[in-house]
Formats: structure tokens, C-alpha cells, sequence
């Protein structure tokens, strides 16, 4: 029976969810990360990189993807995210 939590949840979420009670997401976003991690790295390496949420989104409109790439995608853009962020403070100070 689904939880009330569980309520308006996408259908990325609740895999996302159930593969993370599994033990399995981490091994799923591995597989799918040679897809993707390229065009977050190369936006990296530009002199002024965009935001990964920008990379992230134009990867999702320009290609149809499964719940399950689409989960490892968005883990991918939280990663480099954080990368961003360390790297816009940097050149900041």
C-alpha cells in the first residue's frame, strides 16, 4: 500500500525512493554516468561555467529518457551543483 507521503510523488521520485531502500541507486547512477557526466565536465572546464541545472535540462528536453536515467541524471546535476557552488565561492573571494 502506498504511503501518504508517496501522494503527488513522480514516478522518478518513487523510483528514485525504492532504489535507495534497496541499496541499489548509487550502483544504477554508476551506470548511466558515461552518458552524462561528459557534458557536466565540459561545462566545468569552460572559463565560465552555467549552472548544471542548465546542462541537466537541456539533456532532458533534447532527448527522451527512462525514470531510471532520468533519476541518475538528476543525482549527477546535484554533484556538480555542489561542485559550482565550490567553484563560484572561489572565484568570489
Amino acid at each position: 500500500m502506498a504511503s501518504l507521503w508517496d501522494i503527488g510523488k513522480s514516478t522518478e521520485e518513487k523510483l528514485a525512493d525504492e532504489l535507495k531502500d534497496n541499496g541499489q541507486f548509487q550502483e544504477m547512477v554508476e551506470q548511466h554516468r558515461d552518458k552524462f557526466e561528459p557534458r557536466f565536465e565540459d561545462n566545468m572546464s569552460e572559463e565560465v561555467p552555467t549552472h548544471p541545472y542548465k546542462i541537466y535540462r537541456n539533456i532532458v528536453e533534447s532527448n527522451e529518457l527512462s525514470d531510471e536515467e532520468k533519476v541518475a541524471l538528476e543525482q549527477m546535476k546535484d554533484e556538480f551543483a555542489e561542485k559550482w557552488q565550490t567553484l563560484k565561492n572561489t572565484h568570489s573571494n
